[in-house]
């Protein structure tokens, strides 16, 4: 909000940001980084809802093999959810 603001309404009529499904699923031990992520996504659909640009939020699903999505009870999560990881090759 704070970048649209700046601009001075000149040219800024879309904002893009990437976040983590974590932002809706969690995961144990995660809280801090899953809470970040829902206020990413919270913030683009103010900016959508306030008119001053379209706000969109990216939620990326994890890596499959690789880094947090192979953590804790992250993969259980992701089956029973139905949601596919994104495989690294």
């Amino acid at each position: 909000m704070s970048a649209v603001k700046s601009s001075g309404g000149d040219g800024i009529n879309t904002a893009c940001v990437f976040t983590s499904v974590a932002g809706r699923f969690g995961n144990g031990g995660q809280t801090d980084y899953s809470a970040a992520n829902n206020i990413w996504d919270a913030e683009m659909a103010r900016l959508t809802a306030s008119g001053q640009a379209r706000g969109v939020a990216i939620a990326w699903t994890g890596w499959r093999d690789v880094g947090m999505a192979t953590r804790g009870s992250i993969e259980a999560i992701f089956e029973a959810a139905g949601i596919e990881t994104l495989p690294v090759d």
